[in-house]
């Protein structure tokens, strides 16, 4: 603690009677004597910028930016990129193969399988449903016509 207390004095001391004299023309005897080391000091070690660097990303090395904000972008070109082409390409061959799908379920599976058949009995049946209508009244008047013309047919035999 003493050594500390000293180096404070020291330093106090020696800053006083460097920067007692100084006004507005006043030129930093460290810039005139040692410019580099001055230079050093007054961005105060280059901290702020190397953390500006390497830990937020706010300045960037060229086209590349580091830290936190490079982060960010890396991390938006993959999604842009690699997430959103597995995406597109998983809907695309999703919506192929239901395109597909629709067309083999209308055509082959409706068309020729279920619809065909009907179609065809359809077709087939035509001239059996002249005579069937589903009426009873109507089978009950063709059972009597038929039963009186058996009657005639015997009775005049």
């Amino acid at each position: 603690m003493g050594l500390s207390l000293a180096a404070a004095f020291v330093g106090g001391g020696w800053a006083w009677s460097v920067y007692r004299s100084s006004d507005k023309g006043y030129a930093e005897p460290l810039e005139a004597g040692a410019k580099p080391l001055y230079t050093v000091l007054y961005h105060k070690w280059y901290v702020d910028e190397g953390y500006d660097y390497l830990v937020t990303g706010r300045r960037r090395l060229g086209n590349v930016r580091l830290g936190v904000l490079g982060l960010g972008d890396a991390s938006a070109w993959f999604d842009v990129h690699v997430v959103d082409g597995l995406v597109n390409g998983a809907g695309w061959s999703t919506r192929t193969i239901a395109t597909i799908s629709k067309w083999w379920d209308t055509w082959i599976i409706d068309g020729v399988g279920v619809n065909g058949p009907a179609i065809l009995a359809r077709i087939l049946s035509y001239p059996f449903r002249l005579f069937e209508w589903g009426l009873v009244q109507w089978y009950a008047l063709v059972m009597v016509a038929g039963l009186l013309g058996f009657v005639f047919y015997y009775a005049w035999k």
